[in-house]
């Protein structure tokens, strides 16, 4: 993959490229959530059945380089229809995930604090070091869950597109990914299910929508 010629026209070549700025609002945005109080607890009986599995921490951090590797993707070498999907896929659905955080603050009450020092002490800092710096509000919908699963379908129909095996490789990571935020007790599988489905309805207009869209501009 080479790099990409940054030219003068190169951005305006491509305006939507500069949708990837939303990620300041939403850092703002994210920060204006944990000003919340009154939060509201998100739990359901299948969470007492997931165990806590320390390990799972792997894939829960390593969460954001993949991120990174999807928003760096679409803004520098991203065509058209891939950057209509990732402002459609990733940068929608992470507006209205701060939507509902900032409408129906919620809490996941189920962490595992009890169980960490049981933990294997290979996982148990990075566990610790999570659970001091990433409260359990906000957690429904997941954004761990939206945000791999919607790097992986933009990922999937362009980087990795004539990659089969980077495609299975990329499926079996964002479902790690999905295991690991209830697996580390960081999240309900209610916020899981959220996630997928806000996923789902954004994949409407991203491969329905955006294709024909492309097509007449």
């Amino acid at each position: 993959m080479k790099l990409p010629a940054l030219h003068r026209g190169w951005l305006r070549e491509e305006p939507l490229r500069l949708a990837s700025l939303y990620l300041f609002p939403h850092l703002a945005l994210y920060f204006l959530t944990l000003l919340r109080t009154g939060h509201h607890p998100v739990y359901c009986a299948l969470d007492d059945a997931i165990p806590f599995v320390a390990a799972f921490i792997v894939p829960y951090v390593l969460w954001y380089p993949y991120m990174a590797l999807g928003f760096l993707y679409a803004f520098f070498w991203g065509d058209r229809k891939t950057l209509w999907r990732q402002a459609t896929l990733t940068y929608a659905g992470m507006l209205i995930c701060m939507l509902v955080c900032l409408l129906w603050p919620s809490t996941f009450p189920g962490r595992a604090d009890e169980a960490l020092p049981a933990a294997s002490p290979a996982f148990r800092w990075i566990v610790a070091l999570i659970y001091a710096s990433d409260r359990p509000v906000n957690v429904l919908p997941s954004m761990h869950c939206h945000g791999v699963l919607a790097t992986h379908l933009v990922l999937s129909t362009s980087l990795f597109r004539k990659r089969p095996w980077l495609i299975v490789l990329s499926g079996l990571f964002a479902l790690c990914v999905c295991a690991s935020t209830v697996l580390v007790k960081q999240h309900s599988i209610l916020d899981v299910a959220a996630a997928a489905a806000l996923v789902l309805i954004l994949c409407v207009p991203a491969f329905l929508l955006v294709p024909a869209y492309v097509r007449k501009s």
